[in-house]
């Protein structure tokens, strides 16, 4: 998303939030846009220098100046004679005057922040449907892009950088939206890209081993996810699920005076029981401080359960009504890549979902086996160039859970797939009837030759994803689509 907003901002304004010093005579300059990367510097604009895993764009100061920046936000001063501004940590002035130059926008929404390695999506888009069934129009933010009414608009991040964010904040509200649930990715929080949103209520889904690759180890990982909940206000309400052990630890770490704790395990405020799942739904009851009720959820998953929990308390915590929770929960139809049924006339079911990780591929397994009668057959790979350490793992996962296990690719990226095929394959037990195939297309087309009636096929991995990621070239491919096809060429469905 490139912005063409030209709210023309005082720079004095800009200064001044974030704590910056200015080496030269601010006066009456006004902003025409903030920019952190200098190939996209046009005059009028305010260059802020962002020290990144690969580049430093401190090093690009000179460069934006010269093509019209009227100023660089810098760490450090290096050269008297440019016009800079000194900041103590340039992210963190990038997000305030972002938010400053975008007039504000969180303020005029209600903000649902959801953080967590699983689920997170799924939640969002609950809420946002919750919202509708309360009267109310909810934006969504996150993997899948971001929502503004029926319009849906493509993101490179989960959490996008500040600049974008807070414009999409602002155009959510200039649209007329009461608020918006929007995702919090680890990398979001580290990078101080939603560092001072004013959330009116945040979540934690669980914590389970991802992105080990960026964050190092579990504890570091649990400390970036907490700081959601430890710098936000103490009158913003937290909701937890306390069935995931650092859902536990962090009831100790947020600075929330209100905590709605989720779970069905632990004694929680909103709790699940009779829970039962069948193909393409799961049911429920659901038990709250505001009353209980039964949920018919149209998606299948047991897992699927504690994300409804978690929209719910965040329900709960904006003062919504038990019937609005209900009615938005059992109207939700379900996001693209999660569970997602491709369907025809087959005597099999196939599901596409976005599982990568260790956690989530074993709840994906799961629930394909809550609703097969015969086999299930898991095809899935690993993201090249990400946690190494999950492969074996996943590996072992899909070989004891499933009764078929394809391994394939999934975005290589600069590794070479028959290598990180390699690294899986050390983890699926002795015995398991295992199939290696590097071609992600011949491997689902392998996995669905190998389905009898009655049996349940899961493609894992990517979801929603509509690309393949191979070496530095991102080419179109899509798990529905691949499946679809051999689902029409063997008769099975009708070619839209």
């Amino acid at each position: 998303m490139s912005s063409d907003v030209r709210n023309r901002v005082p720079l004095k304004r800009l200064v001044e939030i974030s704590s910056g010093e200015a080496n030269f005579p601010v006066g009456d300059i006004e902003v025409s846009r903030i920019i952190a990367d200098s190939r996209l510097i046009s005059p009028g604009d305010l260059f802020v220098a962002i020290d990144g895993a690969t580049m430093n764009g401190h090093a690009f100061v000179p460069e934006a100046l010269e093509q019209g920046a009227i100023a660089a936000v810098v760490e450090r001063e290096s050269d008297p004679s440019a016009r800079l501004i000194v900041v103590p940590d340039t992210r963190i002035a990038l997000s305030e005057m972002a938010k400053e130059f975008y007039g504000r926008p969180d303020e005029r929404l209600n903000i649902a922040g959801i953080t967590g390695t699983n689920g997170k999506t799924t939640v969002t888009y609950m809420v946002s449907e919750i919202a509708r069934a309360e009267g109310l129009k909810f934006g969504a933010i996150g993997t899948l892009g971001y929502y503004i009414g029926k319009d849906r608009y493509k993101l490179d991040f989960t959490t996008p950088n500040p600049t974008i964010l807070f414009e999409i904040l602002s155009l959510m509200a200039d649209s007329g939206l009461n608020g918006t649930a929007m995702e919090v990715s680890s990398h979001g929080l580290a990078q101080r890209r939603s560092w001072n949103i004013d959330y009116d209520v945040v979540a934690f889904t669980n914590l389970t081993q991802d992105h080990l690759d960026y964050h190092g180890d579990m504890e570091s990982y649990f400390a970036i996810k907490s700081g959601l909940f430890e710098n936000i206000d103490s009158k913003t309400p937290s909701v937890i699920n306390i069935d995931n052990d650092y859902g536990k630890r962090l009831i100790d770490r947020t600075s929330s005076e209100k905590i709605i704790t989720v779970g069905i395990e632990e004694d929680a405020l909103l709790t699940a029981s009779n829970i039962r799942t069948r193909r393409g739904s799961t049911s429920f009851d659901l038990k709250t401080p505001i009353g209980s009720g039964h949920v018919e959820l149209k998606i299948p998953g047991g897992f699927n359960v504690y994300n409804a929990l978690v929209a719910a308390g965040i329900g709960i915590a904006l003062n919504w009504s038990l019937s609005s929770i209900i009615e938005g929960l059992e109207a939700f139809p379900g996001v693209p890549g999660r569970l997602e049924p491709v369907t025809g006339n087959q005597p099999f079911a196939v599901y596409v979902d976005y599982s990568h990780t260790p956690d989530a591929l074993e709840n994906a397994i799961r629930a394909c086996a809550e609703i097969a009668e015969g086999k299930v057959i898991v095809v899935f790979g690993c993201g090249g160039d990400r946690d190494r350490d999950k492969r074996a793992k996943m590996g072992r996962i899909a070989g004891e859970k499933a009764d078929i296990v394809v391994l394939t690719s999934d975005n290589p990226r600069s590794e070479v797939p028959a290598r990180i095929i390699d690294e899986i394959e050390t983890g699926v037990p002795f015995g398991c009837e295992k199939y290696r195939i590097d071609d992600r297309k011949l491997a689902i087309y392998k996995a669905l030759e190998l389905a009898d009636e009655g049996d349940v096929i899961l493609i894992a991995g990517k979801g929603h994803e509509d690309y393949q990621i191979i070496g530095n070239e991102k080419r179109h491919f899509d798990d529905r689509e691949t499946a679809a096809e051999w689902l029409i060429q063997k008769g099975y469905r009708e070619r839209s």
